[in-house]
C-alpha cells in the first residue's frame, strides 16, 4: 500500500521545484524527503524524477502519477475533515431560506466563512415568499430564515437583525427619468413601474410601489431585463443595481422628493430556539450576527 506521507512529499516536491524545497516547507530534513521519493518509486516501480539534472525533474510518468496524487491528497484531507465533523456531530446539511427580496449579498461572506469552516456541510438555499418561507421553516423543512425585518416574532423564533440594504430606483438610458430632474411623486406614479410579484406581497417593500401602472414579473432577473429593455422603471435593492449599473445597461435616478418611511430596509435572521442546532448552524449564525 502506499505511503499518503510520502505520496505528500513527492507532491511537495514537484510544487517547490526541489527536494530541498519540499524538505523546507514540511519541517522534514533532506535525507527523509530523499527517501520517501526512493520508497514510492520502488513501491510504484517507476522513476518519478529525472535526477540527471542540477535539479530533479519530473519524468514523463511523474507528471501523470502527479495529477493523481494531488487528488489523492484532497481526498484524503476530505476523509479526515468528514471524520472529524462526525465526530463534533457537523450536520451534513443546512437548509437556508431567503426572502426574495434579500439581496444574496447581504449573507455571501457568511456562507464563505461557513464554507472554509465546515468544507463538507452541503448548503441548500430556498427562495420563496416570506409566507412560505416560514411555513416551510414551521414544518422543519428550513433551518434558518434570512427575511425582512418585521421588529416582533409571531412564530416563536428567535430573531436578530444582522444587515440593512438601501432601495434605489433604475431605468433604463434611453427613459426620459434619467434625465429628468427634481422627479416627484406624481410625476413618478404616471410612468410604468416595474414590480416582482413578492414585493407586493411584503410589507417592507410595500412603501416602493408607487406606480398605478404596474407590470409584474416573477424575479429579479426578468424585472431588471425589462427595465434595460425601456419598458418602465423599477426599485431595486442596491446591491442588484449596482451589477447593472457597472455594465451601463441600466442607471439610477433620484428619487428624494418621493415620500417613503425610509430608503433602507432591514433584514432579520431567524431560527427555533426550541429546536435542534447543529454546530454548522449555530456557526453561521455566529458569522453573520458579528457583521
Amino acid at each position: 500500500m502506499v505511503n499518503v506521507d510520502h505520496v505528500s512529499l513527492f507532491v511537495a516536491s514537484v510544487e517547490c521545484g526541489s527536494f530541498s524545497g519540499a524538505a523546507r516547507a514540511k519541517g522534514k530534513s533532506l535525507s527523509t524527503v530523499s527517501f520517501a521519493i526512493s520508497s514510492l518509486e520502488d513501491k510504484l516501480g517507476l522513476s518519478l524524477f529525472d535526477r540527471k539534472s542540477k535539479y530533479p525533474t519530473l519524468t514523463k510518468e511523474g507528471e501523470a502519477l502527479y495529477r493523481v496524487s494531488r487528488n489523492l491528497l484532497s481526498q484524503s484531507e476530505r476523509l479526515v475533515s468528514l471524520a472529524n465533523g462526525l465526530l463534533n456531530e457537523v450536520e451534513d446539511t443546512l437548509t437556508i431560506g431567503i426572502d426574495d427580496v434579500v439581496p444574496f449579498e447581504v449573507i455571501e461572506s457568511g456562507i464563505i466563512k461557513l464554507q472554509n469552516k465546515y468544507p463538507n456541510v452541503r448548503i441548500n438555499i430556498i427562495r420563496h415568499s416570506v409566507s412560505e418561507l416560514k411555513q416551510l421553516h414551521k414544518e422543519g423543512k428550513i433551518q434558518l430564515l434570512i427575511v425582512l425585518s418585521e421588529g416582533t416574532s409571531d412564530d416563536g423564533c428567535e430573531f436578530i437583525h444582522f444587515a440593512n440594504f438601501d432601495v434605489v430606483a433604475i431605468c433604463s438610458p434611453e427613459s426620459p427619468l434619467s434625465e429628468t430632474p427634481h422627479i416627484d411623486a406624481e410625476y413618478l406614479a404616471s410612468q410604468r413601474q416595474i414590480c416582482c410579484d413578492t414585493m407586493k406581497s411584503n410589507p417592507g417593500f410595500q412603501q416602493y410601489i408607487v406606480g398605478t401602472d404596474t407590470w409584474e414579473v416573477s424575479d429579479f432577473e426578468d424585472l431588471i431585463r425589462l427595465v434595460e429593455l425601456d419598458m418602465g422603471w423599477a426599485a431595486v435593492p442596491k446591491p442588484i443595481a449596482e451589477r447593472y449599473i457597472s455594465l451601463g445597461t441600466v442607471t439610477r435616478f433620484d428619487t428624494t422628493k418621493v415620500s417613503r418611511a425610509s430608503d433602507i430596509l432591514a433584514v432579520d435572521l431567524r431560527y427555533n430556539v426550541t429546536a435542534s442546532q447543529g454546530v454548522a448552524l449555530r456557526y453561521l449564525i455566529e458569522q453573520l450576527s458579528a457583521n
